[in-house]
């Protein structure tokens, strides 16, 4: 049971009410807010990214869990799948070694591995948004 439970709330978006809040239509809730900007995609990926956390880093991953090194490790340096991609190329979400491999079209571009995240649910279409918007208005702290 606790494995259901575990496995149902990984699909789960992170939903943080914000000091500026964007409300976002929802089936399930219409006052929904959520975090945007690199605030909302720490929050995303802090919870989502749980094989990128700080005791995987000796198995050659980065800490994705830490705000200040996860920015670091994520936006403009090249991915270690594909070097001649950044994870994050600002301004350029289909260029963005990271969105590729979140929508699972990194293979196309000659990368490696399965989609991210790998178990689980693949990330809603509204996270991936706010992801590819994040991305292209230039990947600002």
């Amino acid at each position: 049971m606790a494995s259901l439970l575990l496995f149902v709330l990984a699909g789960c978006p992170v939903q943080v009410p914000d000091s500026d809040p964007v409300p976002v239509n929802d089936d399930d809730m219409t006052e929904e807010l959520k975090l945007r900007g690199w605030e909302g995609v720490f929050a995303l990926i802090s919870f989502r990214c749980g094989c990128h956390g700080a005791a995987e880093q000796e198995g050659g991953l980065w800490d994705l869990t830490d705000e200040e090194s996860a920015y670091d490790v994520l936006v403009g340096v090249p991915s270690l799948d594909l070097p001649t991609m950044n994870r994050v190329e600002p301004g350029l979400p289909d260029s963005s070694y990271m969105m590729l491999k979140i929508e699972d079209r990194h293979l196309e571009a000659g990368g490696l591995g399965s989609r991210m995240p790998p178990t689980g649910f693949a990330l809603p279409d509204d996270d991936k948004q706010m992801l590819r918007d994040w991305i292209a208005e230039g990947a600002t702290r």
